[in-house]
């Protein structure tokens, strides 16, 4: 009788154990699918100065730069979708290129020196910058994605005084909504 039941135990652990994995991945699709939503209504959520790069063109343009699971993500939710009378465009680009053109550019890099080079680039510029590394917001980003210990839950965090510096103005709903850096 304690056999029987033992193999039972065994065959629920182990299918727990291969199922673990996909449970982590579905967590991490729910992540990128919340991230990919947000930086799309960031599009209708700031305003730009009437010569930003958000909306002096027919094309709003979110560049990602660096590899990134947000990416096929974001191009599966623009398609067909508009910003306002804008379409939108999703560009990939490396820490190297010209940023020219972009409304929003989401950094994909958890390197600070490539963070660092990023920010000088876009430095001046009307570009909204959106990150999910730790502490970035804290660096100059303005908009940082963040999971707090135990909690599931992707959140977000403004650095108020670069968005400010940079003349755009954020949604108050969303503001109220973060964590102020």
């Amino acid at each position: 009788m304690g056999v029987p039941i033992l193999r039972k135990l065994l065959t629920v652990c182990l299918w727990a154990i291969l199922a673990m994995p996909v449970i982590g991945q579905d967590q991490a699709d729910q992540d990128a699918e919340f991230e990919a939503k947000f930086v799309l209504d960031l599009l209708d959520k700031v305003t730009w100065p009437d010569k930003g790069q958000g909306s002096d063109t027919e094309t709003a343009v979110i560049t990602v730069v660096g590899p990134s699971a947000l990416t096929p993500k974001l191009r599966e939710m623009a398609a067909g979708r508009k910003a306002g009378q804008r379409r939108i465009e999703i560009r990939e680009a490396a820490v190297t290129d010209d940023f020219t053109g972009s409304a929003i550019l989401f950094i994909a890099t958890s390197s600070l020196r490539d963070l660092a080079r990023i920010l000088k680039k876009v430095d001046g510029t009307t570009i909204l910058t959106v990150s999910g590394a730790e502490e970035f917001a804290r660096y100059g980003v303005m908009i940082n994605f963040y999971k707090e210990e135990g909690d599931a839950n992707v959140k977000y965090e403004i650095n108020r005084l670069v968005v400010k510096f940079a003349g755009l103005k954020i949604d108050e709903g969303l503001v109220k909504k973060a964590r102020i850096i």
